[in-house]
């Protein structure tokens, strides 16, 4: 029988397999979906499992940046702890994953985590300063859909900026991403409000 396998069976098996790749490059697991480093200047590394429909996930890899803002309901938060840490500025991994037990799950994940390796030690080389972290942000805003991803990375870039102390730079960028976004208003505000503040 063709068992999906999710819930708390898929995540052991993703910390049996995964942890041990990780661990070295000083990520931990938090016991759901997601693996994080420690804060190093304003930068933490995450790795992520994202299981989407039809019994299938993926795998993605990037930064969480505590001076980057997002939104919760009608307000902002910052994500500062080991429980909301999210990706700002992350890469997709090249392989789907099955969850389904005729797939063998364990061996779909051991492929896709291998597979990636080499990828994931370069780019997190690169994610050391916010300089590097704003050239790889500008090259997505190049490469990528900007309309799509959340958060863009335009929005994200703006943030960057102020934190560089770049601030009119910074305005110049979240006021573009603003004139196409669906934000309400109190949220502009806001955003704006902390971007000013961003150091």
């Amino acid at each position: 029988m063709n068992d999906l396998i999710q819930g708390d069976r898929l995540k052991e098996l993703l910390d049996e397999v995964v942890t041990p790749y990780l661990s070295p490059l000083g990520l931990k697991w938090r016991g759901d979906y997601y693996w994080i480093g420690e804060n190093n200047n304003s930068i933490r590394k995450v790795f992520a499992y994202n299981p989407s429909k039809g019994g299938m996930g993926s795998f993605s890899y990037g930064v969480c940046l505590d001076f980057v803002p997002l939104r919760s309901g009608s307000t902002l938060r910052y994500c500062r702890t080991d429980k909301s840490v999210k990706e700002h500025i992350w890469v997709n991994g090249k392989d789907w994953i099955s969850q389904w037990t005729d797939d063998n799950v364990k061996d779909s994940i051991t492929k896709a985590i291998k597979r990636d390796m080499k990828n994931i030690e370069a780019w997190f080389k690169k994610v050391h300063s916010l300089e590097e972290l704003r050239k790889i942000v500008y090259m997505q805003i190049k490469r990528e859909d900007i309309y799509v991803r959340y958060p863009s990375p335009l929005y994200v870039q703006a943030f960057i900026e102020a934190k560089l102390d770049n601030i009119d730079k910074g305005l110049e960028l979240l006021e573009k991403y603003l004139s196409w976004s669906h934000e309400k208003e109190n949220i502009k505000e806001l955003l704006v409000s902390k971007l000013v503040k961003t150091k």
